[in-house]
């Protein structure tokens, strides 16, 4: 009778293990080259990268240039976690005193996500310009690796050990499987909460002892435009319960609004992301005059009421697509006042 239902048993034994081990990869469009990362994610400074289908390419070097994950971050919990992802470099040398590899735990002043995401600071685990893996300040003991910086994966793992204390573990690999070098080392559990980014950055990590409790207020590394350490990543994913999911805080494409008041009604605009080159060829049948460059990438919304003092008269909307004509400023300003009236 026990060894019929044995089998039974053990996978009721095993489904908890299972859930716990969630997997979550972030949708990287692999049909896609834009300069827009996704709805998941926040570029660092937007301007210097580029969705190259299915991998963000860094287009220009400098310090802490990031893509941060919005959508999930490391929850203040003792549960596990693994980062992974690829990498290949794009410079053909590298110059500085940089790195490659993630930020962990980035958070703000203000505990804002949205702050974290454009000027946060956390810890950095990685590969070093020199070829040396890392972790903080921990190096890892093995000989550099080879450079140039091509084919890597990169792994973070984190294991809670006690109370309120990690083992973190580094492993760089070849995409054939083959350990090419690690890190180790411990770490407070303070420093395991936050949003978590890939990053290729021309300057050294800020500065971070891992074994004690996170500061108050952490650095927010540099960014200056110097060196050349350009990176691009791929195959971004999160496995274990220790990351808390948040779909709510998905960005773009539409990016900010602004609307006015007067006594006609009310004018809204949309500021959108820079579509890619395709999309916008397929944008230049719109409305605009044959000598402008058909760019629609702010909209306008018009809502006038038929009566200022009732609300339940239907309201008459226009909709008009805003394009970017080759005229100076002024005179597009201009433009754009007369077409949203």
């Amino acid at each position: 009778m026990i060894s019929r239902h044995l089998p039974l048993l053990l996978l009721a034994l095993m489904l908890p293990l299972a859930r716990g081990a969630e997997i979550f990869v972030p949708d990287m469009a692999a049909n896609a080259t834009r300069p827009w990362p996704g709805k998941d994610f926040w570029a660092n400074p937007a301007e210097d990268w580029q969705l190259e289908k299915g991998r963000f390419e860094n287009t220009f070097s400098g310090g802490n240039r990031s893509i941060v994950l919005l959508t999930a971050e490391l929850a203040p919990k003792p549960s596990s976690f693994t980062l992974r992802t690829n990498v290949e470099q794009v410079s053909y040398e590298l110059f500085g005193e940089g790195y490659v590899g993630f930020q962990v735990g980035l958070k703000s002043r203000s505990g804002d996500f949205r702050e974290a995401a454009i000027a946060g600071s956390g810890f950095a685990a990685g590969v070093d310009f020199r070829g040396q893996p890392f972790i903080g300040q921990v190096k890892g003991d093995g000989p550099p690796l080879p450079l140039p910086l091509r084919g890597l994966v990169i792994e973070l793992k984190g294991e809670p050990v006690g109370a309120g204390s990690y083992d973190l573990s580094l492993l760089v690999q070849d995409e054939t499987g083959k350990i090419l070098g690690s890190a180790r080392t411990k770490a407070d559990a303070s420093w395991l909460s936050g949003l978590i980014a890939v990053t290729a950055s021309t300057q050294a990590p800020t500065t971070t002892a891992l074994a004690t409790a996170r500061p108050a207020n952490l650095p927010v590394p540099a960014q200056a435009r110097e060196g050349e350490g350009r990176f691009a990543f791929s195959k971004l994913e999160l496995v274990g319960d220790k990351f808390e999911r948040h779909p709510e805080r998905a960005f773009g494409p539409i990016l900010w609004t602004t609307y006015t008041f007067d006594n006609d009604g009310t004018s809204a605009s949309w500021r959108r992301q820079p579509p890619s080159p395709a999309t916008r060829s397929s944008m230049r049948n719109c409305a605009c005059p044959a000598a402008n460059r058909c760019r629609p990438l702010w909209i306008r919304f018009r809502a006038v009421p038929a009566s200022a003092c009732s609300s339940s008269i239907p309201r008459r909307t226009t909709l008009t697509k805003c394009c970017s004509p080759a005229t100076p400023t002024r005179a597009r300003y201009a433009q754009r006042r007369r077409a949203a009236r």
